[in-house]
């Protein structure tokens, strides 16, 4: 069992059970976080005890990936996530968030916007509690507006 969770976002090598997929070069997602079912199965096990996270690995610019990977499958790349991120869990994944913002579409809940490790900022949809709310208020240094800024310049070298 993997002791801290991948994050959200990260470069990941798979070593699992598809020897064909074996390799580099993927990005970590949720297989499922309740909003977005990539994974049937997902949704099925989280009603069962013992349910273990499971993720989606895709490579980027790619729409379908590998579906119900478990954490010890998959190796995540070292990377030098911005300083001033925040480590966020978000229905039980991590993310390393920029900052948050109200929805505009749902009064009690939030976009919060996350780096990736491919210099995209992902943005999650999330009901934070009030000490989550109260962290992103004095942790996120960054000027915060009514649109999402653009991705920090991230080297990966």
């Amino acid at each position: 069992m993997v002791d801290t969770p991948p994050v959200i976002g990260s470069f990941a090598a798979y070593h699992g059970s598809i020897t064909s997929a074996h390799g580099e070069g993927y990005v970590v997602f949720p297989c499922h976080d309740g909003l977005l079912a990539w994974c049937d199965d997902c949704a099925y096990e989280r009603q069962a005890s013992g349910f273990q996270q499971r993720y989606l690995l895709r490579r980027p610019g790619q729409k379908s990936g590998l579906v119900h990977v478990r954490a010890e499958s998959f190796t995540v790349q070292a990377f030098d996530w911005p300083p001033d991120a925040i480590a966020t869990d978000i229905g039980g994944y991590r993310y390393m968030a920029s900052h948050a913002l109200p929805n505009r579409h749902v009064s009690d809940a939030h976009s919060v916007y996350h780096f990736t490790a491919e210099g995209i900022l992902g943005e999650k949809f999330a009901r934070l509690d009030t000490a989550q709310l109260r962290r992103f208020d004095r942790d996120a240094p960054r000027a915060v507006t009514d649109e999402p800024p653009q991705p920090p310049a991230i080297s990966t070298a």
